[in-house]
């Protein structure tokens, strides 16, 4: 069975994919792709990027600077628009490709993506599951990161509202406690999936 997990900026998505891994279930991350790409630096993408945002979006070392990006995409949708058609399709090629290899196989995979439903991937889906958690329990979330309220609601107007994407999914987790109350929510989830 292959499970699509979304949820919008600091609801927790990448501390389900911890409590996931710790529970010996395999899990793809469509952000660590996203920075393996990044990190592979290929000339064309480099090329494409400076072209478009010059070359301080590069790192002293030549290195594609996420944060830089990200503070220019997050602020202007024309440029998200470009830097999703510019990445998007060899994200795609890749998680696709994963979801094909796990199923010729029969095996179990969670694959978390945060413009799951954006980008139509749950086409490719058995179950969705949407992370929800309320704008305090997010703010608290991304307190020890740096991040202030203006740049959630910046990320937030990049995506679907997360009421229309609990509307979407088959599965809802609401994360406004503990860790341990994830935890749990989790495990319900795993015993509904039976998997």
């Amino acid at each position: 069975m292959i499970i699509g997990i979304t949820g919008i900026f600091g609801c927790g998505k990448s501390t389900c994919v911890k409590l996931l891994k710790k529970f010996n279930l395999d899990v793809l991350d469509a952000d660590i792709i996203c920075h393996q790409i990044y990190a592979e630096k290929d000339p064309g993408l480099i090329a494409l990027l400076k072209k478009r945002w010059g070359a301080e979006i590069l790192t002293e070392n030549g290195e594609i600077n996420r944060k830089k990006i990200a503070e220019i995409v997050f602020t202007d949708k024309k440029e998200m628009d470009f830097l999703s058609e510019t990445i998007s399709p060899i994200i795609r090629k890749r998680i696709l490709s994963q979801i094909s290899s796990y199923r010729e196989k029969n095996l179990n995979l969670f694959v978390e993506i945060p413009l799951l439903f954006e980008e139509n991937y749950d086409k490719y889906l058995d179950k969705t599951v949407t992370i929800y958690a309320s704008m305090d329990k997010r703010i608290s979330n991304l307190a020890n990161r740096n991040y202030s309220i203006d740049d959630i609601i910046a990320r937030d107007k990049q995506q679907l509202p997360i009421e229309k994407k609990c509307e979407l999914a088959d599965f809802v987790i609401i994360n406004n406690g503990s860790i341990e109350l994830l935890e749990n929510e989790l495990k319900i989830l795993i015993d509904n999936l039976k998997i």
